[in-house]
Formats: structure tokens, C-alpha cells, sequence
């Protein structure tokens, strides 16, 4: 008796994970960002990781986390900070999208606002500091600091299109990718 194959993407997934991360690809590139506050810029492109990683599951997140790091400019950083953050947006969805949307948004909102705040700020700095040393090892600490207002700002803009999208379209975040991966043996 032969085993059946695992489908590790359907074509829906690939899909979603390839024209969101052609998105963020494209607004890095071109440059789009808003304005948020003076020396603080929000990236257009980086809102549709949490909902693209969600609907596309974890492969599909590291799609979007590799298109999202090529035209940055410190490639290494956002791909060492992007990757593991899609897989974990992917993971923490998938508990919960079967709950009704009373429970399912606010639930969504703090993980993708947490594992922005408490992933990016830390990685990122650590990665300023130690990687690129580009800072002494005093300045841990006072440049999470510096770095709060900007993320959390960051934070807030993903959880609201997050949000936005689950809201206006609660179709279109419904993985499927863990109940194809388990084998019944």
C-alpha cells in the first residue's frame, strides 16, 4: 500500500503568499512609506505579512518573508526577523480560526500586535548592536528605548489592517495547511 503524498501547498496558499509578498516587495522598493511622526516612517509593505502568513501558513510566510527582505537594505536582519515571525503568526492563527469573531479578532489583534513588540524591537536591536556592531554594547538598552514609539507605531498599523482584513473578508483567512500536513498512519 503506497502512502499518500503530503500536499505541503495548495494552489489558493502559493497564491495568497505570492501576490502579498509581491506587495511588500514592491512598496519596499519603490520606497512607500507614511509619515508617521518626525524620523519616523511607517512601511506600507510590511501591514500584509501577519494577514499573507495567516492565510498562507508557515511556508507560505516564508515566501512572504523572503520577497519582503530582498529590496531591503540590511537583507540579513529582516530575513533573520521576518521568517521566524511569518511562521509564528501562521502558528498562533491556526489555533484560533475556528472560533466565532467576537473572540478570533481580539485574540488575532494581540498576537500580531505582541509578537510585533516583543520579536521585532528586541531582534532588531540585538542585531544593531551585536551582529553589525554598529553600536557599542552599552546602547542595548537605551536604543530599545529610542525604539519603542517606532514600533509600537508599526505594531498598531499591522494589528489595524489585520484586523481590517479579517473583518471585511473572514473567508480569506482560512488555512488549511496542518490538517494536510498530519498523517493518519
Amino acid at each position: 500500500m503506497e502512502k499518500e503524498k503530503i500536499i505541503w501547498m495548495t494552489s489558493r496558499e502559493l497564491a495568497i503568499a505570492a501576490a502579498l509578498g509581491s506587495l511588500n516587495f514592491a512598496a519596499s522598493a519603490m520606497g512607500l512609506v507614511v509619515p508617521v511622526l518626525p524620523a519616523v516612517a511607517w512601511d506600507v509593505g510590511s501591514a500584509v505579512q501577519p494577514i499573507g502568513a495567516m492565510a498562507s501558513g508557515p511556508i507560505g510566510g516564508i515566501i512572504i518573508a523572503i520577497l519582503a527582505s530582498i529590496p531591503r537594505p540590511v537583507a540579513v536582519l529582516n530575513l533573520c526577523a521576518y521568517i521566524p515571525m511569518c511562521i509564528l503568526y501562521a502558528l498562533c492563527y491556526y489555533p484560533m480560526r475556528n472560533l466565532k469573531n467576537r473572540y478570533r479578532m481580539p485574540l488575532m489583534g494581540l498576537v500580531v500586535f505582541l509578537l510585533n513588540m516583543l520579536y521585532l524591537l528586541p531582534i532588531g536591536v540585538w542585531f544593531v548592536v551585536y551582529f553589525y556592531k554598529m553600536a557599542p554594547p552599552e546602547a542595548f538598552w537605551p536604543l530599545i528605548m529610542t525604539f519603542v514609539v517606532p514600533v509600537l507605531l508599526d505594531a498598531i498599523a499591522r494589528t489595524a489592517v489585520a484586523l481590517v482584513v479579517l473583518a471585511v473578508t473572514p473567508g480569506f483567512v482560512q488555512p488549511t495547511w496542518w490538517s494536510r500536513w498530519r498523517r493518519k498512519d
